[in-house]
């Protein structure tokens, strides 16, 4: 019995500690808005907290923290506007939380848009006078500050934290070669390939994780995607079919040893910035390959073309783009994301829908803490189906639970000084539960009951928050089963479609770069959805009894996908000969339009003009595996 209960208390105190600079960081906040502004404005804290929370496990630049801080103040007073209008509201409310969701979220980082939605929405819900508006404001700032600053300290922690993730893992790649040059044949590389595409998918997460709003440039997002693939490429490896003729050829051993060594000068150039003279030997190597034409040559030559372009992009400053054409990347990434098959399209609907109902509701019915409606809505609303139908029970218990832990502890809190001291420890306490679980739920409704009842009867607010939750519950029960649904299994057949359409999309690419430079983060920006888009359907037919066959649809998927990043890469080492170019493009230009949807007529695309080179090996190889799967593609 002992162990499971120290089990629980280690678990208790990891999440205390993961917690605390977010508990530390909203009473610092509450006792300066409390001292210099009054209760009134505790819930900007709230705000700016959670804020904190979801990127305090990033690095955060000053021009990060300027971004968020701007971002917060604007929701401050978008809130301001939504709260004394009632076509403000509507307006506001349908145009502000789609915004929201389509810029900065998506299916790998679901609550993305969630501090600045909850900014808006808790502070429309709370409408103050006009001339209170500009305490709220200084407030605001107030917090913005603290805020920055706290993330700029958490950001040191964090970026130290980073590097030893990716010194730690160059190593490990490093060691994983030594180990295949040393491995028979016939070893099991399975264990192997798994930690090294976990490795990778780990890497395209840190990259994704570094975007505020949509795309943006950044070197350190494409330094992440760069590492990712040494990872998916030497994982995809693994996983090749052939195998066996791959670890018969004569210079296999050869070719590990030297990417073992090429793996740890790349550690040591990450650290000391020294990347010259790997640049030029890693140079020298591409120049001097004498592999024969087979899946050991492709790989080894594009590692070390990857080695080169994260050399070339450490000392490279980066030459910024026209403003006109950073500005137009926004709405074209915009509008790609409003399609009804998008996952955050589908849930940036129904959250708009949803609030400007609920906040209308509340608007107009002027009765004690009807925010208590929207606000119950806007917690239960998830991006995915089975977490909000998984709230829908944990909610009402949680709050269930916290009203009678009111009931009991009221009676001994007399003074404001004490309701806000006992609300700081409830705080405390959410902030260390789980999001989503009864615990939380808990906590939070103590919290809110206690502000409430600072303003109205205890039992009375007890019974409103009860009430208001019950219209709350049903209003999102409504909305997902009739707003774009998004239940896990029919999310799961829009990845696969995406999965094709990327590749589509690659292919036109591709062309592109046939006759003009084509920026290096757009290739970045496609790789990782490509294989993020893939993780979140390798996740979910792991829990589905007869994944099988569709696991073998997934991985042809990813070696057809990482024989388009070999062709650019290709392209990119000046593999391909000028002269040739006109039948690429033609190949591509096949490929982009019969891939997507896929459809079985591929056998009309001849690449017998490329000889024997490495491009013809590349194309062989992926046509191969889409004639395979053209067949089962249609039926999926």
């Amino acid at each position: 019995m002992n162990e499971p209960q120290n089990s629980r208390v280690t678990l208790y105190l990891s999440r205390f500690r993961s917690a605390l600079p977010t508990i530390v960081l909203y009473s610092v906040q509450s006792l300066l808005i409390f001292a210099l502004f009054g209760m009134d404005f505790i819930m900007v804290a709230a705000c700016s907290t959670v804020i904190f929370q979801v990127r305090n496990s990033r690095v955060n630049t000053l021009s990060d923290c300027a971004v968020l801080s701007f971002g917060f103040l604007l929701m401050c007073c978008l809130a301001y506007l939504a709260s004394h209008s009632l076509v403000m509201c509507i307006v506001l409310n349908l145009i502000v939380p789609f915004t929201l969701v389509i810029g900065m979220s998506s299916q790998f980082s679901p609550k993305g848009h969630f501090g600045f939605a909850m900014a808006f929405v808790f502070l429309e819900l709370i409408p103050l006078p006009s001339d209170m508006f500009h305490a709220q404001l200084l407030a605001s700032a107030l917090c913005a500050v603290t805020m920055s600053a706290a993330l700029i300290i958490r950001s040191r922690t964090t970026q130290l934290g980073a590097r030893k993730q990716l010194f730690g893992s160059l190593v490990r790649l490093s060691n994983a070669f030594d180990y295949l040059a040393d491995a028979p044949a016939d070893a099991d590389i399975s264990t192997l390939r798994q930690e090294l595409y976990e490795a990778g998918q780990n890497f395209h997460r840190m990259g994704h994780s570094r975007a505020l709003f949509i795309y943006s440039e950044d070197r350190q997002k494409r330094v992440y995607h760069l590492i990712a693939l040494l990872f998916q490429r030497s994982s995809y490896l693994l996983a090749d079919d052939s195998w066996d003729e791959i670890c018969s050829i004569p210079q296999f051993k050869t070719v590990m040893r030297t990417l073992s060594l090429i793996a740890l000068r790349l550690r040591a150039a990450a650290e000391t910035g020294d990347v010259d003279r790997l640049r030029t030997d890693s140079q020298k190597l591409l120049s001097e390959c004498d592999l024969p034409n087979s899946r050991l040559r492709i790989f080894y030559r594009s590692f070390l073309h990857m080695v080169v372009l994260l050399c070339r992009g450490h000392n490279e400053i980066p030459k910024p783009r026209a403003a006109r054409s950073r500005l137009s990347d926004i709405p074209k990434s915009f509008l790609r994301r409003c399609r009804p098959e998008r996952y955050e399209f589908r849930f940036a609907v129904r959250l708009s829908a949803v609030l400007t109902f609920s906040c209308t509701v509340s608007y107009l019915w002027n009765f004690e803490h009807t925010y208590w409606f929207p606000l119950h809505a806007f917690l239960l609303l998830q991006p995915s189906y089975e977490e909000s139908a998984h709230r829908m029970i944990t909610r009402p218990v949680g709050t269930a639970v916290g009203c009678v832990l009111v009931h009991i502890f009221y009676p001994f809190i007399d003074t404001t000084p004490e309701m806000f001291v006992f609300t700081l420890v409830m705080s405390a306490f959410m902030y260390v539960s789980t999001p989503g679980t009864w615990p939380q739920a808990m906590f939070a409704t103590t919290f809110a009951l206690t502000l409430a009842s600072m303003m109205i009867g205890k039992g009375e607010a007890i019974q409103l928050r009860l009430f208001y939750l019950a219209m709350a519950v049903a209003l999102v029960l409504v909305a997902n089963a009739v707003i774009f649904p998004n239940q896990r299994d029919k999310q799961f057949i829009r990845n696969m479609h995406e999965l094709f359409r990327l590749q589509s999309v690659y292919w036109g690419v591709i062309r592109r770069s046939l006759h003009e430079p084509v920026d290096a983060g757009l290739f970045s920006e496609l790789l990782s959805e490509f294989h993020m888009v893939y993780h979140e359907a390798v996740l979910y037919i792991r829990d589905v009894p007869e994944g099988a066959s569709t696991r073998a649809i997934l991985l042809t998927l990813w070696k057809m996908f990482s024989e388009i990043e070999q062709t650019e890469c290709l392209i990119q080492m000046n593999a391909v000969p000028p002269e040739k170019y006109g039948d690429l493009d033609t190949v591509a230009a096949s490929l982009q339009e019969l891939i997507y949807p896929p459809r079985p007529s591929l056998n009309v695309i001849d690449t017998s003009s490329f000889g024997q080179g490495d491009i013809s090996y590349v194309l062989e190889h992926y046509l191969a595996n889409a004639r395979k799967l053209t067949g089962e593609a249609v039926h999926a």
